[in-house]
């Protein structure tokens, strides 16, 4: 079945939803910030960004944050499943 003009502008709005978009001015402070934190300072899980392969498990990439440490890490989880125990830093 067809979509009317306005149903297929509709689908058109909630595929640009599902991404994120941070805007902003080309400036340090007022800029284009993503701010991720914890209840703390200085934790182990201080942020954690996954790129993950399927809905129903973590196999893929991620960045990791660890506070206590101030280390960036960037690694990979190569078995299905959601274990923290299987992240590899790289």
């Amino acid at each position: 079945m067809a979509r009317s003009g306005s149903q297929a502008r509709q689908a058109s709005v909630f595929a640009r939803l599902l991404k994120l978009t941070v805007r902003g001015p080309n400036d340090a402070v007022a800029g284009p910030i993503m701010y991720m934190f914890g209840n703390s300072s200085d934790q182990v899980e201080s942020g954690r960004i996954r790129f993950v392969e399927a809905t129903t498990s973590w196999r893929g990439a991620f960045i990791h944050y660890d506070g206590s440490a101030n280390a960036l890490h960037i690694g990979t989880h190569n078995t299905s499943d959601d274990n923290p125990a299987n992240d590899a830093n790289s």
